[in-house]
């Protein structure tokens, strides 16, 4: 059940890491302040940020 946990974890991590990427480069081609690809950017990097939290704190 750990093991699986782990691995769920990576995988959407990954996933998410991946979508960000895209909205990276989506926002970097469009100059406008607000646009679907720079809240997608805000989103997926607090995703991210909250992921390695909750990882960490898995581990104490």
């Amino acid at each position: 059940m750990k093991e699986r946990l782990f691995s769920e974890n990576k995988n959407i991590f990954k996933r998410v890491n991946e979508i960000y990427k895209i909205a990276e480069l989506l926002n970097k081609k469009n100059n406008e302040k607000i646009n679907f690809s720079n809240l997608l950017v805000e989103i997926t990097e607090r995703t991210l940020n909250e992921n390695k939290f909750e990882r960490n704190l898995f581990f104490l």
